[in-house]
């Protein structure tokens, strides 16, 4: 991070900001700012500088500058999500048996959309089909959603 762009990018922003206060900011003070917060990425001291400015009534100093960097980096990392579960869950036969029947489903009905979610579609062996839909319709049964599995497809034996 210590190319010329951002060091000007961050002096201009300090400059910006003492502005702002009404205060003079030396060609000296720029040397100084840059050497103490050099280490910290331009666009995190910029957001820095306009926290220092709801929170103070005075000209930042480099500490100030670095200390509300610091703080916005632990806030940031205390707020952010936490990464999602892992799914280590076993694939079961159910996990192959719903996309076969909807594209099936889909394969059967009239409708455009239906028609080109089941675009490609090969079936399976009869024993196959009769067992992924004898599972989709107790899964839907058991999650008490008899609308997941259209009339036509719906088991007499598992709906009644």
């Amino acid at each position: 991070m210590n190319d010329r762009k951002d060091r000007d990018d961050f002096v201009h922003a300090v400059q910006q900001t003492y502005r702002f206060y009404k205060k003079d900011f030396e060609d000296s003070d720029a040397s100084f700012f840059w050497t103490a917060c050099k280490d910290i990425p331009v666009a995190k001291l910029k957001a820095a500088l306009i926290e220092h400015t709801r929170r103070s009534h005075y000209k930042p100093m480099p500490a100030h500058i670095i200390d509300i960097a610091n703080e916005m980096g632990q806030r940031a990392a205390q707020n952010a999500l936490p990464p999602p579960p892992t799914n280590d869950r076993k694939k079961t036969e159910l996990d192959a048996a719903w996309p076969y029947c909807i594209k099936w489903f889909c394969q059967s009905s009239d409708g455009v959309i239906g028609q080109s979610m089941s675009k490609g579609f090969q079936r399976a062996d009869a024993d196959t089909e009769q067992r992924y839909l004898h599972m989709v319709n107790h899964h839907a049964k058991s999650m008490d959603m008899p609308d997941a599995i259209p009339e036509e497809f719906r088991l007499r034996e598992v709906w009644g």
